[in-house]
């Protein structure tokens, strides 16, 4: 899998043959420089992973640095990518949602009690459990600037085609995390 500074590969360690996911990440060579990470951002992502343990969050298992790179071997998990997963089955039940919502707050309230917050979780919780449930994001436009208005604005609704097996308390849990903030 790549990423804008990096990628992602599947490895092997010999003396176990356990599996892992290293991730390979550019660190910057000069402060200048607008190719790769600030070497400090990896190092402080590795110091909290070092930190944390909890069955909902990748664990850290070694790191390799090299003055361009820098090789973070992390848990391997299996199944893929959540959305992925949503893609392919258009949208999961109640139920089903449900279980990955509980997964992911489960990760979050362990991180928030650790006083950490995951700036990678670009959604607030209402967006995913709207695409868990839809297979859509609720702000999607025609193009970028449509979506980016809908997303300003607050703009959405519940497409009869998507959540005609959706229950009200469903909605209404979605309509409570979705609100636009005054200002």
């Amino acid at each position: 899998m790549r990423g804008h500074f990096g990628v992602v590969k599947r490895c092997r360690e010999r003396s176990t043959g356990t599996f892992y996911a290293a991730k390979f990440v550019k660190t910057r060579r000069c402060r200048g420089s607008r190719l790769g990470l600030e070497r400090a951002q990896v190092e402080r992502e590795v110091a909290i992973l070092r930190q944390l343990d909890h069955p909902n969050i990748m664990r850290l298992h070694d790191l390799f640095a090299s003055r361009a790179e820098m090789v973070l071997v992390l848990e391997l998990i299996g199944g893929g990518e959540l959305f992925d997963f949503i893609a392919e089955k258009e949208m999961l039940s109640e139920e089903e949602a449900i279980e990955f919502l509980g997964q992911i707050l489960r990760g979050v309230e362990y991180l928030h009690a650790h006083r950490i917050a995951h700036f990678d979780l670009k959604v607030s919780i209402g967006v995913i459990t709207y695409i868990l449930l839809s297979g859509l994001s609720p702000f999607q436009g025609e193009t970028d600037a449509e979506t980016l208005s809908n997303v300003v604005a607050g703009a959405y609704e519940f497409e009869e085609r998507c959540f005609s097996q959706t229950s009200e308390m469903a909605k209404d849990f979605i309509q409570q995390l979705l609100v636009k903030e005054p200002g």
